[in-house]
C-alpha cells in the first residue's frame, strides 16, 4: 500500500450508510473539507444533524446501482454485504476509489487511523489486516504526545522559510535542521517545546551565508550545565531526563565509562568531547575539565556533563559544581543509577533486605591527598 494524502476540499465524496460506521467516515471527510453526499434509507440522528446544518448532501432511501460514478471517492459501510459488494464493483467500473468497512479485498484504499496536533498528522495503518491493533496504538500515541506539537509544527514551517531565505548549502540547511529538532523535542518523551526567538537567532546568526540576507545578532544567553549521571554503562538505564538533556545539547563532555549510553541518533552537530580516564591514565587532568566545563556555559552553549554512574557518588561532580557557581553558569544535577547499587541488583543480590541487612555503605579506597587523615573508619567496617 503507498500512504499519500489527499487533498479533499470541495471534491464530492459519496458516503453509503447512515449508520455509527458511517458517521465516522462523515466526520473524517468533512474535516478534510470535502463535499460529502449520504445514501441512507434510515440514517442516525448524529448524520441527520449534520444534515440539517447544510453541512452534507442526504439522500433518504436505498444505494441505487451506479450512482458511485462522479465521485471522487466512495465509501460503502452499510450493515448489507451485498449492498457493499454493489457499490464497490460500481466504484471499480467507473474508476473511483473505494473503502468498504470490514471488508478490506474490496477496498481500493484504506483510511488509516489519524493523530492530529494542528498542522501535524499522523497515519496509522496495518493494510486492513488489523484495525483494532491500528486503533489502540493510536490511543496509546494520543497519551504520549505530550508538550506544545501545534504550536511547534507552526515553528518548524516558520524555521523552514527562514533557513531558506538564507541561501544555504544543503548540508548546511539540514544542520540548522538537526539543530532546531535536536534542541526541542525529546524523541524518548516524545515532548515537544517551541524554540525561545533567540535560540532560533543564534542558530541562523551562525549558520549565515555570506552574500545572503544575515539575521540580527542575537544577545548571548546564558549556558546552562547538566551534570548528567550515565548509570553503570547499560543504555537502557539512563535516565529518561537524561536523554533529554543529552538530545538537546550543544556539546557532550563524557567520561570514558559513560561513552557506551551516548545515544545513536545523537544530532551530528553536538560537540563531543571524550576526557575518560583509566586507571593511571589521565589525560585530562580534573581541573582541565572544570575549566572546559565552564568555558563551553560561558559560550551560551547547552552542555551535557556525562559521567558514570551518579554525578554525585564518587563522581567529583561536586568540584565541577563548585566550579560553575564560582563562574555564575547555571547548572543542574540529573541523578543516575549508581554502580554501587546497580551491580549487586543486577547479579539479583539486594542490597538491602528488612530481614538481614538494614544498611548500604559505599566506600572509596582512593581518598584526596588534600585532606589529612582518612575519613574511613576501616575498623568499623570489618
Amino acid at each position: 500500500m503507498l500512504p499519500v494524502m489527499l487533498d479533499l476540499r470541495d471534491r464530492a465524496c459519496l458516503v453509503v450508510g447512515g449508520g455509527e460506521v458511517g458517521l465516522r467516515k462523515v466526520e473524517g471527510l468533512l474535516e478534510a473539507g470535502a463535499a460529502v453526499t449520504v445514501v441512507a434509507a434510515a440514517p442516525i440522528a448524529g448524520i441527520e444533524a449534520l444534515a440539517a446544518s447544510g453541512r452534507l448532501r442526504l439522500d433518504r432511501r436505498p444505494y441505487r446501482d451506479g450512482e458511485a460514478a462522479g465521485y471522487r471517492l466512495v465509501f460503502a459501510a452499510t450493515d448489507g454485504a451485498e449492498t457493499n459488494r454493489r457499490v464497490a464493483d460500481d466504484a471499480e467500473a467507473a474508476g473511483i476509489w473505494a473503502n468498504v468497512a470490514d471488508e478490506p479485498e474490496l477496498c481500493t484504499f484504506h483510511v488509516p487511523a489519524r493523530l492530529r496536533r494542528g498542522a501535524l498528522q499522523i497515519a496509522i495503518a496495518s493494510n486492513g489486516e488489523a484495525p483494532f491493533a491500528v486503533r489502540r496504538l493510536r490511543q496509546l500515541l494520543d497519551r504520549r504526545l505530550a508538550g506544545e506539537w501545534a504550536a511547534w509544527i507552526a515553528a518548524a514551517a516558520r524555521f523552514r522559510t527562514r533557513v531558506r531565505g538564507l541561501l544555504l548549502a544543503p548540508a548546511a540547511a539540514e544542520a540548522l535542521f538537526d539543530r532546531f529538532f535536536a534542541a526541542t523535542v525529546a524523541p524518548q518523551a516524545l515532548t515537544a517545546r517551541v524554540p525561545a526567538p533567540d535560540e532560533e537567532a543564534a542558530w541562523l546568526a551562525h549558520a549565515g551565508a555570506p552574500g545572503g540576507p544575515q539575521p540580527e545578532p542575537a544577545p548571548r544567553r546564558p549556558g546552562f550545565v547538566s551534570l548528567v549521571g550515565a548509570g553503570p554503562g547499560d543504555p537502557g538505564l539512563l535516565t529518561v531526563r537524561g536523554r533529554q538533556r543529552l538530545m538537546a545539547a550543544d556539546a557532550v563532555v563524557f567520561d570514558r565509562l559513560a561513552e557506551t549510553v551516548l545515544p545513536p541518533d545523537l544530532p551530528e552537530c553536538v560537540e563531543l568531547h571524550p576526557v575518560g580516564k583509566e586507571a593511571g591514565h589521565h589525560p585530562v587532568p580534573q581541573s582541565e575539565i572544570d575549566a572546559l566545563l565552564v568555558r563551553l556555559g560561558g559560550e551560551g552553549k547547552r552542555v551535557v556533563r556525562l559521567k558514570g554512574g551518579d554525578p554525585y557518588v564518587f563522581g567529583r561532580g561536586t568540584e565541577e559544581a563548585e566550579d560553575l557557581h564560582a563562574a555564575g553558569i547555571p547548572f543542574e544535577v540529573v541523578p543516575g543509577v549508581t554502580a554501587g547499587i546497580a551491580a549487586p541488583a543486577c547479579a539479583g543480590i539486594p542490597v538491602t533486605s528488612r530481614d538481614e541487612a538494614v544498611r548500604v555503605t559505599l566506600v572509596t579506597a582512593h581518598e584526596s591527598a588534600r585532606v589529612d587523615g582518612s575519613f574511613v573508619h576501616w575498623d568499623q567496617l570489618a
